[in-house]
């Protein structure tokens, strides 16, 4: 799975995530939600809103290649001060 941040100024909240295979676990403050998205076919797009479960709205966009590898843009919380890297990241393979 290849993942890019998409961030936002945004200090209050704690956003983090964990990947198993095709599945992202979100936690935002200390609540968490799993999506499996190893469902999405070849050749296709799924964006997923769940702001009705989370105190903020952290849409996920995923697609998958033609090659089955899966691309996900997640939201991410930065500061004020962020680096460079971090307002402009670049596409990473998840851990």
């Amino acid at each position: 799975m290849k993942i890019k941040y998409s961030p936002s100024v945004n200090p209050y909240d704690d956003v983090s995530y964990t990947f198993d295979g095709d599945k992202i676990t979100v936690t935002v403050n200390k609540e968490t939600d799993t999506y499996d998205f190893s469902s999405v076919p070849n050749d296709s797009i799924c964006t997923i809103e769940h702001e009705e479960k989370m105190a903020i709205s952290t849409p996920i966009t995923a697609r998958r290649d033609a090659d089955g590898v899966l691309w996900v843009e997640l939201y991410k919380c930065i500061g004020n001060d962020a680096t460079e890297a971090e307002k402009f990241p670049d596409w990473e393979d998840s851990l």
